[in-house]
């Protein structure tokens, strides 16, 4: 039993005592408090680091959605007295929520449709489906508004109602016709005569077109009449009028009848509408050329002028027609006789002469001119070319200057200015620039255009390889070493602490491994620097750190310093690894109903929340005690305050306030409310009645509108539609449709209900007689001709080539002999075409034929046109009467020294033998211009051939060769040679030197073997005999004797030579820690206790009744009350057993199990003696005693019920337990009255008054709806202390004004609660507009400030602008200050600032006096500024002329004349 209840007790410190572990921070903020599924806000703002202040509350709400399980919604902020802050939870545990979906789409009522998917399996909390009326459907008025929240799994919310709307309710079927309703929709059965969905349309009888050959229709009731078009007659116009009856057409027309007209077709000769005219056939005026037209019938005759024939005199006798024009001329017929235009190069009346083209001698400097036909030729003298011998030769042309050279033409020759490096006649020749031999040290000399390149040797650099390359210049020695240039070579000196080739090798001091206890070495310059393990310090962590000189336990507590590490012993009273904790009396939470527990030093204070009080804040305050509910309410006490159910006609808090039914502005359309007991009257205004004036009186009820006008009711009126025909206030006026005179031409209107008929004048038809017949109809005007309508005619325009009234006849276009040179006219419709003699072409005839037009000279030659012939004239080259022969330019044999020639067009091209170049192959080639010969070599040019004399150190016929020096194997023990010029170079093995690697290199000559060790040298290495003590290649290492671990039980091994040191750990001794030390030495156990030795440290085994240190503390063993079946928690303030005296445990029943308190006490201390005082505790079941619990709560009704809370698990509830009952807000459900808190008594009842939950808005006194002020469009944001709406009484709302939009607060509260009655406390918040910010000035702008932030700036921020003096601006006008007004607008004027004045400079400064006055500081100087200078009368100076005062003017200048002074 004993090992049961320590193994209690111990369980029971774990869940008590204070958490054991490093050193804490205190903190005196509280870290962001997350509740999952709610939303929070906080009072006051956190800290940088998300923290947030002691006193901070924050208040939270379950999301949209969510419903309340269990928890506090608010949360504190607390500082304790041992300066730790934490979240204080009131009656338990933080807020937790329901949130679960809901399955499936909530169903739509009828009539209805959603906007949720009903194929969606889930919906999450929170989410809203919106309802709205179907097509065809409203909204009752006592429907639900369409929102269902899913809340918790289940859809709340009202269901839309929708009534299905009459649409015949408007009486839309018009003329009598009877309508139906339907859904969305309805149908009229119209009466007879009338159509349309509303019976709106007559029925037109005209709608046929009954009325024939374009009648007029005009419709009438089951009916119609025809207004015939002029010829036509009968009841639908489908006669034609005969107008041929009476014979109208003469002289045997013929004639034809048509519409309202008639047309006659005269025989031969005879015209007009009625064939009454005999056609003047010679008024078209037929005979030409002056000839005299006698008319006859149905023809005429001509009498030609002389020199003209044919019917109409239409012919030009041709005197061309004997061909007089000779050589080709082209003769052009005139009146009685002709003209010769002569072919090129003939002239005279008949062409008969050849023009001499050498008369005016055309062929320049001497050439022979030889005359053809209409042209010439020249035989120029040598040396020129061109048609006259014009042009002299370019022998530059084949561009004979080679590489670049400059070509001068000359007179049967060039010259050729060549480019710099080139020498010839041609240019041909590349002068040798490395002749002279430019490259030094051995250079090989490359030639080029106009100079050369050396290719150095090595070690030698510049142009002519003059300069010996300087190795140092790329600094090559590092770390500050010194370079000496050699030959092709360097070597370094290198600085302390560095060595290699390069001195790139810093020399690693670490080597020796100086850092002890396992440190880590870093190799420095000459030095070293150790990273000493945990625990040790000193340049080669030589020394144990002591963690106790920081004097690390708290509080009294002793410390043992350890390896990197230390121990505290605490005083009692304190834990922790610092002892830095106390122990918190307040673990148990022992005060009640929220109160704040202040630990102490072996107990506790509580600080009760409002409304409780006693010890552990067990006792709720009754606020009804002082009878606050005024008029006979009724009062409910509850947690730090009551609620007062008010008598019928009375609200507010305390019930002082008479209910005002006239609040509501129950009285419609402006009608005014007069407030009564339970109940008001509304006087309405004119037009409306019923007791809330929500009646608009029918003015349409005695049916004013006339002819079945639509009647559409008003306030106090009414307006009348009219049916189409009417108008009028009542529809009683018809229309005038012929008001308009609509009969266009003279028409005559006859008007008709909605409509009017017009009789035309004779000429004219349609409805409004705006059409003119046209008379064109008939397409009169032949062969294409366009007809033009007149009245009662038309004219026709005919195509080219017809005339005639009717353009019945075709115009004879070879009427005026346009076929030239004898051609042959026949004529066509508006064209002809001529046949023409042979030799001439054209569409006249005009044109000669070319016979060049074939390009009949070939290679270029120009070819000269004749009659039925031509010439030619070849380019150079060629020859034959078409220029096809080439002329061979070879047979002179040009090539010389047997070159082969080829001809070409107007010259030839040589093939020359091998040796030998040149246009003609006069020029040996010069073997050695290319510079065969390297490296220096000398070349000596022969025939296709050259030599070459080799430089010293190279060979072949190029000289291309480096003799190789490395042949010999010079380089010794196996060194590799590199062929050099004259030289070589050996890379020796390692461990050889020299300049033939002939010497071993000492390898020991560095001393590498340290610590005295004996250095061997061999081939390319060393060997190294160390010391006693030492390894390794160099020695370097001492050798660890620490490396065998010999300490042991965790001593620490410190290596020294050829030996150790062991340092224990506390409680054992030896070389080796090999003993533990007997700590028991010396020590007393009292009251018979027994020592027992432990690694450095001893316990006492104590007797029955004893405990402490040494045993010297009497104290009690574990309560054994209740038997342990019958326990539940136990808790004890020190650890046990065995307890100390003073100590204090209690002990519950296991109420889980069953069992309740019926006696003695659950707290026992323990007393000196190690006896407990008080009662055992003695618990029973409910079966032995059924008052000992209280069964659970039955209020609120479950419906109704929100969240719960009890103290104590249950049911059944212990004696003492707390319940705390809310009303389930999120179904609406708010406290109407009774008490939330109920705590269960004495006898196992609840003490106060039963819960009653109201629905809002059934009512509307038990929650507030949501505020509505400022309007929506003028709100910012918005914070209320409880979730709604509905909003619970007491919540507080925030509503600011939208400062962003600009607005901001004009009056009224920006808080309010909800107070008893359902209405918010406070005045409506009133928003204003703000101002933009201030614009003035538009430039020289300074300082600004505001007396609030912005912009926008609130109505009454005063914002100060200034100049900006420094800039050189100042005040010219305007306000520097103006206020925001409502509006928006600024007070006050604009301010502007305009430029300073510099300082004046008269009179000059050496006759100025010292003494200058100005109003103003500066410069510059502000406008207005009056500067006054003076003349220096000291120095004899006297003012002569001009201003001593001037003023500073707008634009920066000085009014007045400047100040002249004078002697």
């Amino acid at each position: 039993m004993r090992v049961i209840i320590g193994v209690l007790l111990c369980l029971t410190l774990v869940f008590y005592v204070a958490p054991v572990g490093g050193q804490k921070k205190v903190t005196r903020t509280c870290r962001s408090l997350e509740l999952p599924d709610t939303t929070r806000v906080c009072y006051t703002d956190p800290d940088d680091e998300g923290r947030y202040l002691p006193g901070t509350v924050c208040t939270f709400d379950c999301k949209d959605g969510c419903t309340r399980r269990k928890g506090k919604r608010r949360r504190k902020c607390f500082l304790h007295k041992n300066g730790r802050s934490k979240w204080w939870k009131p009656h338990g545990k933080n807020l937790k929520c329901f949130c679960a979906p809901c399955e499936g789409a909530p169903s739509s009522p009828e009539g209805s449709e959603s906007y949720c998917d009903p194929d969606q399996p889930t919906f999450p909390a929170g989410h809203v489906c919106n309802f709205n009326c179907s097509a065809g459907y409203a909204m009752a008025s006592a429907s639900g508004d369409g929102k269902k929240l899913c809340e918790n799994g289940k859809w709340k919310g009202n269901d839309i109602e929708c009534e299905d709307i009459d649409e015949c309710a408007s009486d839309p079927c018009q003329y009598g016709g009877t309508c139906t309703d339907g859904v969305n929709g309805y149908t009229c059965e119209c009466v007879a005569g009338y159509t349309g969905d509303d019976c709106e349309t007559d029925i037109d009888e005209c709608a046929s077109d009954p009325c024939q050959y374009g009648g007029t229709c005009t419709d009438g009731v089951n009916g119609y009449t025809c207004e015939c078009v002029a010829g036509y007659t009968g009841d639908d116009c489908e006669t034609d009028i005969d107008e041929c009856a009476s014979d109208p057409c003469q002289y045997g027309g013929t004639c034809t009848d048509g519409v309202n007209g008639y047309t006659c077709e005269c025989v031969a000769g005879y015209t007009g509408d009625d064939c009454e005219t005999d056609i003047d056939e010679c008024a078209s005026d037929p005979c030409q050329y002056g000839g005299t037209c006698t008319d006859g019938v149905n023809g005429y005759t001509c009498e030609c002028v002389a020199g003209y024939t044919g019917d109409g005199c239409e012919t030009d006798i041709d005197e061309c027609a004997s061909d007089p024009c000779q050589y080709g001329g082209t003769c052009t017929d005139g009146v009685n006789g002709y003209t010769c235009e002569c072919v090129a190069g003939y002239t005279g009346d008949d062409c008969e002469t050849d023009i001499d083209e050498c008369a005016s001698d055309p062929c320049q400097y001497g050439g022979t001119c030889t005359d053809g036909v209409n042209g010439y030729t020249c035989e120029c003298v040598a040396g020129y070319t061109g048609d006259d011998c014009e042009t002299d030769i370019d022998e530059c042309a084949s561009d004979p200057c080679q590489y670049g050279g400059t070509c001068t033409d000359g007179v049967n020759g060039y010259t050729c200015e060549c480019v710099a490096g080139y020498t010839g006649d041609d240019c041909e020749t590349d002068i040798d620039e490395c002749a002279s031999d430019p490259c030094q040290y051995g250079g090989t000399c490359t030639d080029g255009v106009n100079g050369y390149t050396c290719e150095c040797v090595a070690g030698y650099t510049g142009d002519d390889c003059e300069t010996d390359i300087d190795e140092c210049a790329s600094d090559p020695c590092q770390y500050g070493g010194t370079c000496t240039d050699g030959v092709n070579g360097y070597t370094c000196e290198c600085v302390a602490g560095y060595t290699g080739d390069d001195c790139e090798t810093d020399i690693d001091e670490c080597a020796s491994d100086p850092c002890q206890y396992g440190g880590t070495c870093t190799d420095g310059v000459n030095g070293y620097t150790c990273e000493c393990v945990a625990g040790y310090t000193g340049d080669d962590c030589e020394t144990d750190i002591d963690e106790c000189a920081s004097d690390p336990c708290q509080y009294g507590g002793t410390c043992t310093d350890g390896v990197n590490g230390y121990t505290c012993e605490c005083v009692a009273g304190y834990t922790g690894d610092d002892c830095e904790t106390d122990i918190d009396e307040c673990a148990s939470d022992p005060c009640q109903y929220g109160g704040t527990c202040t630990d102490g030093v072996n107990g506790y204070t509580c600080e009760c929340v409002a409304g409780y009080t006693g010890d552990d804040c067990e006792t709720d305050i009754d606020e009804c005690a002082s009878d606050p509910c005024q008029y006979g309410g009724t009062c409910t006490d509850g947690v730090n305050g009551y609620t007062c159910e008010c008598v019928a006609g009375y609200t507010g808090d305390d019930c002082e306030t008479d209910i005002d039914e006239c609040a509501s502005d129950p009285c419609q359309y402006g009608g005014t409310c007069t407030d009564g007991v339970n109940g008001y009257t509304c006087e309405c205004v004119a037009g409306y009645t019923g007791d809330d004036c929500e009646t608009d009186i029918d003015e349409c009820a005695s049916d004013p509108c006339q002819y079945g006008g639509t009647c559409t009711d008003g306030v106090n009126g009414y307006t009348c539609e009219c049916v189409a025909g009417y108008t009028g206030d009542d529809c009683e006026t018809d229309i005038d449709e012929c008001a308009s005179d609509p009969c266009q031409y003279g028409g005559t209107c006859t008007d008709g209900v909605n409509g009017y008929t017009c009789e035309c004048v004779a000429g004219y038809t349609g409805d409004d007689c705006e059409t003119d017949i046209d008379e064109c109809a008939s397409d009169p005007c032949q062969y294409g001709g366009t007809c033009t309508d007149g009245v009662n005619g038309y004219t026709c325009e005919c195509v080219a080539g017809y005339t005639g009234d009717d353009c019945e006849t075709d115009t004879d276009e070879c009427a005026s002999d346009p076929c030239q040179y004898g051609g042959t006219c026949t004529d066509g419709v508006n064209g002809y075409t001529c046949e023409c003699v042979a030799g001439y072409t054209g569409d006249d005839c005009e044109t000669d034929i070319d016979e060049c037009a074939s390009d009949p000279c070939q290679y270029g030659g120009t070819c000269t046109d004749g009659v039925n012939g031509y010439t030619c004239e070849c380019v150079a080259g060629y020859t034959g009467d078409d220029c096809e022969t080439d002329i061979d330019e070879c047979a002179s044999d040009p090539c010389q020294y047997g070159g082969t020639c080829t001809d070409g067009v107007n010259g030839y091209t040589c093939e020359c033998v091998a040796g030998y170049t040149g246009d003609d192959c006069e020029t040996d080639i010069d073997e050695c211009a290319s510079d065969p010969c390297q490296y220096g070599g000398t070349c000596t040019d022969g025939v296709n051939g050259y030599t070459c004399e080799c430089v010293a150190g190279y060979t072949g016929d190029d000289c291309e060769t480096d003799i190789d020096e490395c042949a010999s194997d010079p380089c010794q023990y196996g060194g590799t040679c590199t062929d050099g010029v004259n030289g070589y170079t050996c890379e020796c093995v390692a461990g050889y030197t020299g300049d033939d690697c002939e010497t071993d290199t000492d390898e020991c000559a560095s001393d590498p073997c340290q610590y005295g060790g004996t250095c061997t040298d061999g081939v390319n290495g060393y060997t190294c005999e160390c010391v006693a003590g030492y390894t390794g290649d160099d020695c370097e290492t001492d050798i660890d004797e620490c490396a065998s671990d010999p300490c042991q039980y965790g001593g620490t091994c410190t290596d020294g030579v050829n030996g150790y040191t062991c340092e224990c750990v506390a409680g054992y001794t030896g070389d080796d820690c090999e003993t533990d030390t007997n700590e028991c030495e010396g020590v007393t156990c009292d009251n018979g206790g027994t020592c027992v030795d432990g690694i450095n440290e001893y316990s006492c085994d104590c007797a029955d009744g004893f405990f402490g240190d040494h045993c010297e503390t009497a104290a009690c063993q574990a309560r054994t009350d209740p038997p342990e079946v019958e326990r539940g928690n136990v808790y004890c303030n020190d650890s046990g057993p065995l307890y100390p005296i003073g100590t204090f445990c209690v002990h519950g029943c296991n109420n889980t199990g069953g069992y309740f308190r019926s006696s003695g006490d659950k707290s026992r201390t323990c007393q000196s003696g190690g006896t407990w005082d008080g009662e055992d505790l003695v618990c029973q079941t409910l079966a032995d005693d059924s008052t000992l619990a209280c069964s659970a709560r039955t209020d609120p009704p479950e419906g109704e019920r929100g969240t719960m809370h009890c103290t104590e698990s249950g049911p059944p509830y212990p004696i003492g337990t707390t319940c705390i009952y809310s009303c389930d807000e999120t179904a609406s459900f708010f406290l109407k009255s009774g008490d939330e808190t109920r705590t269960c008594q004495e006898g196992g009842t609840w003490d106060g008054e039963v819960q009653v939950c109201a629905l809002w808005p059934d009512d509307s006194s038990v929650a507030c709806s949501a505020r509505t002020d400022p309007p929506e469009g003028e709100r910012g944001s918005i914070f209320c202390t409880n979730s709604g709406p509905p909003y619970a009484v007491g919540t507080l709302c925030i509503h600011q004004c939208d400062n962003e939009q600009g607005f901001f607060t004009e009056s009224g509260d920006t808080q309010r609660t909800c107070l008893v009655g359902g209405t918010w406390g406070g005045d409506d918040l009133v928003c204003g507009e703000a101002c933009s910010a201030r614009t003035d000035p538009p430039e020289g702008g300074g300082n600004m400030y505001c007396t609030n932030s912005g912009p926008p700036y609130p109505v009454g921020t005063v914002c100060t602008h200034q100049c900006d003096n420094g800039g050189g601006f100042f005040l010219n006008s305007g306000d520097e200050s103006r206020t925001c007004q409502v509006g928006g607008t600024w007070g006050g004027v604009d301010l502007v600032c305009a430029d300073d004045c510099p300082a004046r400079t008269d009179p000059p400064i050496d006759q100025r006096d010292t003494v200058v006055h100005c109003d103003n500081a500066g410069p510059p100087y502000p406008i207005g500024t009056v500067c006054t200078h003076s003349c220096n009368g000291d120095l004899g100076f006297v003012s002569i002329s001009g201003d001593g005062s001037r003023t500073c003017q707008l634009g920066g200048t000085w009014d007045g004349a400047d100040l002249v002074c004078g002697t």
